[in-house]
């Protein structure tokens, strides 16, 4: 499986994708990209977090996610304006 985030975020083995656009489904088939994730805990992981450099999630990709990913899962969603916007640490 390929991933772009993988870290212990609060105690929580925490798996991410991150993409330029919303819309993954034009990715590479209709929800591919988040199906991935179906099995989480098969291998230890109990948190989610898909980032996005666009404004806001397309309605179709956020159905898709909810669909996929087990309800027990904690899903975390960024947009640009979250990831671009200046933080003091």
């Amino acid at each position: 499986m390929e991933l772009d985030i993988l870290c212990i975020r609060g105690g929580l083995l925490t798996l991410g994708d991150a993409k330029k656009r919303t819309n993954w489904e034009k990715l590479g088939g209709k929800s591919k990209e988040i199906e991935k994730y179906r099995d989480l805990e098969a291998i230890g992981a109990e948190a989610l977090v898909f980032a996005t450099f666009a404004d806001s999630w397309s309605d179709s990709t956020l159905r898709n996610i909810r669909s996929a990913v087990p309800s027990q899962i904690a899903v975390t969603l960024l947009t640009g304006p979250e990831l671009l916007t200046e933080r003091q640490i």
